[in-house]
Formats: structure tokens, sequence, C-alpha cells
């Protein structure tokens, strides 16, 4: 079987092909890693046979003016108007964060592409992808979710040409990655295995385990989700974290990241970036004073995403500013209740100073939190979360807390959750989600089977922690590469006997 892999995690996902190879899942696999810094980087080392290196920063490059319009022609043939919406919905809408350094100044400003830019980029990433499934004939598309232009290409042409396509995605519990048939709905097996429960059937004895102690740690407060499945934290030496840092250092750029499309503005130069965002803090708080979570009133906890990011652009398109969201949440809250938002602890020094204090002056019911608390108890003692598609919706909902979801998330079918969307009907969706607090313990007991569906479809693939910007000595001893070799085979199998769904529908 020959794969083509893009899972952002360059070294990552040569040791994958590997373990499927030895499993005899793959024999072949073309792998498309981030930049051609990168691709020459991993070549240098040496690849295994059978692997093949294409970089995103290739595909996006531009195209000469008779392919440009080739390009064009074929992409706005009918069959193409969907990735064409789709890639223009995200490019041109998206506002990416880049570096303006050379005005002497600590802090990101916003950019946006020109409608021409963002249709050459859009056209002549459709074009390359297209050549490289012309040359390539992949039989199995694996993909970490869709989280940049390339990988959106790649879905849909998989979809086009009917090769069937699984998504890797964190299951957001420790460093368990799932299996699914669309990037936008992470839990496509695990929701079978979660009905399957719900009408009586017996769970592993593994995943009781890994699920209990989720839980237990975060009734206690002292940890979230991604810390709380493992049971024992994993030392880091000294070298490994040196080469750790070292291998991050100048590895992307600003014009990387805008060329490619990279969805975190925090991906340049380590110690450049490190300087801006401790420098960037340090004035925060010293012009802005973070509210404590209010004791004498009940509350709506509104977790913030980084950004840019795939929930926003992709999976809640509809949400163009969580600014407005915020303000809009808060003029829906009944009279006695406050917004308490806190953002995303990356974020926190890439803001513009005034963000916050701008929410505060429109809003008079509405608190901000420091970004770098634990958002564990402030879950707990809200009355509801309100996200459009955080790990924290599904905090609470093993807490038994309700969930109000503006986006889409793998947990939206739990018992618990209310999907809005930002229209005249949000305080009627305020207060259903409000009522649910009378059946608190139904949503934590319906939330345990969903994590424990989860977890039965998933493996410990720890691509977010130890195999992340580690040094290249790394050995991957712990990854579970049967099991997940095991969970491929069973998804393709499924996946061959159903009908799959495009990445753009809801």
């Amino acid at each position: 079987m020959k794969l083509l892999l893009d899972m952002n995690r360059n070294d990552a996902m040569v040791a994958l092909f590997e373990g499927l190879r030895s499993a005899g899942v793959a024999s072949e696999a073309t792998i498309i890693v981030s930049t051609v810094a990168e691709q020459g980087r991993l070549l240098s080392r040496g690849v295994p046979v059978g692997v093949r290196l294409v970089s995103h920063e290739g595909l996006c490059a531009p195209l000469d003016d008779a392919r440009a319009a080739g390009a064009w022609s074929d992409l706005l043939a009918s069959e193409r108007r969907a990735f064409f919406g789709g890639a223009m919905r995200w490019v041109y809408g998206t506002r990416w964060m880049v570096a303006r350094s050379a005005r002497g100044r600590f802090f990101r400003e916003e950019m946006q592409y020109s409608r021409r830019e963002a249709e050459q980029l859009v056209s002549a990433c459709w074009w390359r992808v297209r050549c490289l499934f012309d040359e390539l004939t992949p039989d199995l598309v694996l993909l970490e979710g869709v989280a940049n232009l390339v990988q959106f290409a790649i879905s849909e042409m998989a979809h086009a040409r009917g090769i069937p396509s699984l998504f890797l995605a964190p299951s957001r519990i420790g460093t368990w990655m799932t299996i699914a048939t669309s990037p936008h709905d992470d839990a496509s097996f695990a929701r079978e295995r979660h009905q399957a429960l719900r009408d009586g059937a017996t769970p592993s004895a593994e995943a009781i385990a890994v699920v209990d102690r989720v839980v237990e740690r975060l009734r206690s407060g002292t940890a979230e989700l991604h810390d709380a499945a493992r049971a024992a934290p994993a030392k880091l030496s000294a070298h490994r974290a040196l080469g750790r840092i070292a291998a991050r250092i100048g590895s992307r750029t600003p014009a990387a990241n805008q060329r490619t499309l990279v969805k975190r503005p925090q991906d340049a130069g380590l110690v450049e970036e490190v300087a801006r965002t401790f420098v960037r803090r340090k004035l925060m708080r010293s012009t802005f004073a973070f509210d404590d979570l209010p004791r004498d009133r009940p509350y709506v906890l509104l977790p913030l995403h980084s950004e840019p990011e795939t929930a926003l652009s992709l999976n809640a398109p509809h949400i163009t500013s969580q600014a407005e969201l915020a303000c809009a949440l808060a003029f829906a809250l009944p009279f006695d209740h406050c917004l308490v938002v806190k953002d995303h602890p990356s974020m926190f020094g890439l803001r513009a100073p005034a963000y916050y204090s701008r929410m505060k002056q429109r809003c008079f019911n509405l608190l901000v939190v420091d970004p770098e608390s634990n958002g564990v108890p402030a879950a707990a003692g809200a009355a509801c979360v309100a996200t459009v598609a955080g790990t924290l919706g599904l905090e609470a909902l093993l807490l038994g807390i309700p969930v109000l979801l503006f986006g889409l998330a793998l947990y939206q079918e739990v018992t618990g959750v209310v999907r809005s969307g930002v229209t005249q009907r949000l305080p009627q969706d305020v207060r259903a989600a409000l009522d649910l607090t009378s059946v608190s313990a139904s949503i934590a007991r319906d939330a345990r089977l969903f994590a424990l569906a989860l977890i039965e479809n998933s493996a410990q693939v720890p691509w977010h922690t130890e195999l992340k910007d580690r040094p290249q000595d790394y050995e991957y001893d712990g990854i579970e590469f049967r099991r997940f070799s095991g969970l491929v085979e069973a998804a393709l199998t499924r996946t061959l006997g159903r009908a799959r769904s495009r990445p753009l529908e809801r």
C-alpha cells in the first residue's frame, strides 16, 4: 500500500511509516514536510527506503503565467468550487499575524491576503496537489486533520478521486490520538462505540483505568485534560531539553508561515519569540489588572482559542472575531450572571495591549482572568462553559458542567451540549444550556462513556509532547505502533465499506 502522509510532525511521520511498514500496513510513503529547508535536513540524515519527501513550501510556490491560467480554469470547474469556496474563505478571511520587528516594536500585527494574492495561492496549491496525485497514485491518505491549505487541498483531491482518507486527531486526553474519517469529525469511529456503551456494552479495563484517572485529577483541579491521562510525567534530561530548544531556533520564519499557511503565529524562531512575548507580557501585566473569579454571582466561562486556528477558520467560519463573540454572549446572559473570559495561554503576549480592555469597556458584566491560570477550576465553578470547539468543553462535560458550543467539536453529541450560533436565538440557547445544570450527574455519566469510547479507539502516539521539536537522536520506543497500525487497518476496512463525507459538509 502506498501512503500519502501529512501530519505537521516531520520526524514523527518518518517513524510512523517505519512502524506501519513493520506491521505490514504500508510499503511506500510520500511525506509532506513543512519547508524546503526541513526537507533538506531530513534527506541529509537519511530516510528509510520507500520514503519520498515533499514540502508545503514547494506545493504553495507561485506558478508561471501559463500554468497559473490553466490552474485557475481547472479550479473554476463546477466540481472544484467546493474547494475554492472553502479555501478562499480560509485564506482571504483569516487575519494572519506577522512580526513587525523592523519598526522597533515587540508586538505582532495582523495582515490579510488581498483577494488576488489569495486566488493565486489557492490555485497554485490546487494545481500542484493535483499533479502530486497524478504522479503518486496513493492508495491511502493519512492526515493530521486539516490545519493548513495543503492538507485541505489533499483531503478534497482524495475525495474527488475516491481515495480513502483517514485523519489522525488528538483525542484531547493526554497523549492519546484517535482515527477519524473526516477532518471535521474527530470522533466518527468513537461515536459508534459511544452509542454501543450507552446501549450496555462493556468497556475495556484499560479505558476504565485511564478515564477514571482523568476524572479524578480533573475533579481535584490539579491538572488539565492534556496532562491528566499520564500515569507519570516523563522526565526530560538536560541534553534533550537543549536539543529541543536548538531544533526550534530559527526553524520557521514569519515569511515561511505566510507562504505555507502554518496556523500558529508562535512558530517563528524561538529566541526572537521568547524575547518578544516576555516583553509584551510584562507590559500587559503592568497596564492591565486581570480579574479574580466571581464568588458572589454565577458566571459563564468563555475560553478563547489561539489565532489563527482551524477551529475558527474552518470549523466555525461564522466566528469572525472572538472579542465580538464575547460581547454578544455577555449581552445574552441573564441579568444576574457575568461572563468570565480566559484567553488561550499561548496568545498571552501576542494580543494587542487594548484587546482585553476594549471588551471590558463595552460589557459591564464581563471579567477577564489571567490567561496563564488553570482553566479547570474556573470551569468547575461555572454554571456553563461556552466555547467554539475547545478542549475545556470536554473537561467541563466530564465534571458535569453543560457546554454551549459555537463550532464543531469531537464531543458535540454528548449529553449536555447545546449547539448555537451568534444569532438572535443566542439568549434562548444560553438559557437552554443553563437549564441543564439540573442534570449534572447525567452529563458527567454520558461524558465518561464518550471518553471511554474515545480511549478504546485511540493509541498513545505523543505527537504533542515527546515527538514535537525533540532532539534528532530521540528513540521512538514509547509509541504504540502496533496498536496504532491496528487502528489504521480497522479504520481503513470500515472506511471502504461506507460512503465518505466531504470535508466541507457540516
